[in-house]
């Protein structure tokens, strides 16, 4: 599959073009993009560098809403069909409706991301007046709207807009704009800060509306190039305008990592543009918001399960299980990667192989490491982490090094997306409850447990107690790289530092203990409590921060009411209230006088 994109470097459609040609050559797709209107800087450009498969070609021909636009409209449609003779595209998804109208027969999608007319009835209240240029201008668009193949609008509100100023297109679709979560750290503890992007002189972004009343909170304004006109201060890339009331941050433009930053800390994003076509997709996409919560509960019931197969029944504290989970994410990605393994279900259907790759891997390594025990032990898996994260950077030819490595692009229908991850995950759940259960009931339990109690004493009895605690281990591994598996596929893109993160283990180990460990239900009941718990305070106490203080509170506060766990600590409860309870008095019998 080969597409030619067209895109332009002076608006908010540059992040869209970056998210778009990164997800399609990170999936196999072979793009040619086409720049308009400026050529980019060098620090637009560099996330090219590492996407083999992308042939970027910039121009500096002008955009169809600009006045010159009609004299290079001729040259840049004949380099538009030049290249398109030249590189042979199996279809055309273009930025500007000017170009629709190309010769040829190749499938052509427009991307409309605005327009003049109806930026300038949002933000100036009126309709332009009448000139020769707009009626060009107009008709362009007609044409365009008219010979396209498909018209996606970003949002349902750009779409009626465009079909009540110009003409209702032939085939309509909405796919709503979105960011790669991987780059966003969801638990970073929140400021009593707002955040806002744009310039204060632009009157389609109105930032300036947070400078005209004071603010119960600090408030930053990124990308001003100017600040507030009330005190007049110099120009800098980071200015404070302190009042008695508020504080207001004007920083000058920040590189893609400081933005993420900022979005992190900040506390809430005001949306101030009266026009912003790819600005409402979080609005429209919150219901998702659920589903994504709970895939994220059942991998967790899912890995603290796993966990407490070794953890719980024979009392061996691993530290580095999320080394497993993270093999998992990688072997489903090489697979595709350098295995051809198809999209679709098809990573799915290849998550038994991953279990049993990773069980088998396991075993020489619970062999070495039951060569300890207690804390040792618990440092030697801990080892495992630092040992799967160097190697996942390094082996750059397997797992793509710090840049990562992609997974298949999900041929899931939107209105649904999620759900095939989350039955997925839910099969593996399952799988590790039933996989629990017959242990718990077997001859194997059993031995975990001896060992638990007292391994000495069970090695005395004639168990063999290495075996059985490397069987144990083996299971619980690769029940964990499945796991894994499910989540890349979720994710769509893998780093090193995410999925070998210690946080992980962290988190199915107090999921073990708060439910209880050793028992069939405890560590589910504890990813039912901590994942959401953990949600919620982060949205809810994150700007106080009070964030971390709450979510250990939920554990620790378990810990002293319930020291063995929610459901031992229960259970020991109502058995203590039974014995509690005094003998029903026995029943005397009548006796007959003689």
């Amino acid at each position: 599959m080969h597409v030619l994109v067209t895109a332009d470097t002076l608006s908010g459609s540059w992040t869209y073009t970056r998210e778009l040609v990164t997800g399609l050559v990170t999936r196999g797709v072979r793009v040619t993009l086409v720049t308009f209107g400026e050529i980019p800087l060098p620090d637009q450009t560099a996330w090219m560098d590492l996407l083999h498969g992308l042939e970027y070609r910039p121009t500096a021909f002008r955009l169809e809403w600009m006045d010159e636009a009609p004299q290079d409209l001729c040259e840049s449609s004949a380099f538009l069909t030049s290249l398109v003779n030249e590189v042979q595209p199996d279809l055309l998804h273009l930025h500007q409706f000017c170009h629709a109208n190309l010769p040829g027969s190749i499938p052509r999608v427009v991307m409309a991301h605005g327009d003049l007319i109806s930026w300038t009835e949002a933000v100036q209240g009126c309709t332009p007046r009448p000139t020769r240029w707009l009626k060009w201008y107009r008709d362009t668009i007609i044409r365009g709207i008219a010979t396209a193949d498909a018209v996606v609008a970003p949002s349902a509100c750009m779409l009626d807009t465009l079909i009540s100023t110009y003409s209702r297109p032939r085939r309509a679709a909405i796919i709503y704009p979105g960011r790669n979560p991987i780059f966003f750290n969801p638990y970073v503890s929140k400021d009593d800060s707002v955040l806002s992007v744009g310039r204060l002189l632009d009157a389609g972004k109105q930032v300036f509306l947070l400078t005209q009343h004071a603010q119960p909170f600090s408030v930053c304004i990124v990308g001003a190039e100017q600040t507030v006109p009330l005190p007049r201060i110099p120009i800098r890339a980071d200015v404070k305008v302190s009042t008695n009331q508020s504080c207001v941050a004007i920083r000058g433009p920040q590189t893609e990592a400081q933005l993420r930053a900022l979005y992190s800390r900040a506390a809430v994003y005001a949306a101030t543009a009266r026009y912003e076509p790819l600005g409402i997709a979080p609005l429209v996409f919150a219901e998702h918001w659920v589903v994504n919560i709970g895939i994220f509960v059942v991998m967790y019931a899912a890995l603290a399960t796993a966990w407490n197969l070794i953890g719980g029944f024979s009392g061996y504290l691993s530290l580095g299980h999320v080394a497993f989970f993270g093999v998992g994410a990688y072997a489903n990605a090489i697979a595709f990667e350098h295995l051809g393994l198809a999209s679709g279900y098809g990573p799915f259907l290849f998550l038994p192989v991953i279990g049993i790759g990773v069980a088998l891997l396991a075993i020489p390594i619970g062999w070495l490491a039951f060569r300890t025990r207690a804390a040792t032990f618990a440092i030697v898996t801990l080892t495992l982490v630092f040992v799967g994260q160097q190697l996942a950077f390094n082996l750059h030819s397997l797992t793509g090094g710090s840049p990562g490595i992609s997974m298949p692009l999900p041929p899931f229908a939107l209105a649904h997306y999620e759900l095939p991850f989350y039955l997925a995950m839910l099969a593996v759940f399952g799988l590790a409850m039933l996989v629990s259960w017959w242990v718990r009931a077997s001859n194997l339990g059993l031995l975990l447990f001896a060992i638990r109690d007292d391994e000495d004493r069970a090695r005395g009895l004639g168990v063999h107690t290495t075996v059985v605690k490397v069987a144990a281990f083996a299971t619980s591994a690769g029940l964990a790289a499945m796991a894994g598996g499910v989540w890349a596929y979720y994710i769509g893109f893998i780093y090193p530092q995410f999925a070998i993160d210690p946080l992980i283990t962290i988190g199915m180990v107090l999921m073990a203990y708060l439910g209880g460990k050793g028992t069939l239900w405890g560590p589910v009941l504890g990813a039912f409590i901590l994942v959401p718990a953990q949600q919620y305070l982060a949205y809810r106490l994150g700007a106080s921060q009070l964030y971390l203080i709450g979510y250990s509170a939920v554990f620790l506060g378990v810990m002293l009411l319930l020291p063995r766990g929610i459901l031992p600590s229960l259970a020991d409860r109502l058995a203590t209230r039974r014995s509690a309870r005094p003998a029903a008095p026995e029943a005397t019998k009548a006796v007959a006088a003689p």
